[in-house]
């Protein structure tokens, strides 16, 4: 058998680097956290509305004017060979549709106009 080496870094945190680094605290498996693709997420709010049929374009309307994708708690990023796939929680899928329901009647027409003109919602 052969030797196992084992290997570790020394770190230390400096608040002046420009480099960044993360601290994990827990350690959390995405499949429970954020388990939907896009498809998945609209199965799931299309299920939950029964006036509406979300599209993927209207789906990219709130997570573009909301910045969805950069809010961990409703966005994980996966780097897979350079490009980078979306996974999104339970968290997001309530937050979009109770977005929704607040303005059924206007709000897809109002986020495009808003994006549109440049703004998000931070």
């Amino acid at each position: 058998m052969k030797d196992l080496v084992f290997l570790y870094a020394i770190i230390a945190i400096d608040k002046n680097s420009d480099d960044k680094a993360k601290i994990i605290k827990e350690i959390k498996d995405i499949n429970n956290t954020h388990p939907y693709t896009m498809t998945r997420a609209l199965e799931r709010i299309n299920n939950s509305l029964t006036t509406k049929k979300f599209n993927r374009n209207e789906f990219l309307l709130f997570v573009n004017y909301y910045e969805l994708k950069n809010q961990e708690r409703f966005c994980y990023t996966l780097m897979n060979d350079g490009k980078p796939r979306y996974y999104y929680s339970q968290q997001a899928i309530d937050f979009i549709i109770g977005e929704y329901v607040k303005d059924p009647e206007n709000i897809i027409q109002n986020l495009k106009k808003k994006l549109k003109d440049g703004n998000k919602k931070s």
